[in-house]
């Protein structure tokens, strides 16, 4: 019998991030499987998120600016977007 893999905060916070996108609805999903887990209270999972946001922020933004596509104006509100 095959064991599933053991939960990660990475994926944790990928199924969250996921969630929050499916559902729309601008509440946090605290009730998925290990969230309380990895993230013992809503800060640090706003923390997580927080990080992660700005993290993907940043990589659009050197990305794009290092390319040199576009105006510097419009290739900040797409990486925004």
């Amino acid at each position: 019998m095959r064991r599933a893999p053991a939960p990660t905060r990475a994926g944790v916070l990928q199924a969250v991030t996921e969630e929050i996108l499916a559902r729309r609805d601008g509440q946090l999903p605290t009730d998925l499987e290990h969230v309380e887990e990895f993230f013992p209270n809503i800060d640090a999972l706003v923390d997580a998120l927080l990080l992660r946001w700005h993290t993907r922020l940043t990589a659009r933004l050197e990305r794009a600016l290092g390319a040199g596509l576009g105006e510097r104006e419009e290739t900040v509100i797409e990486a925004w977007q």
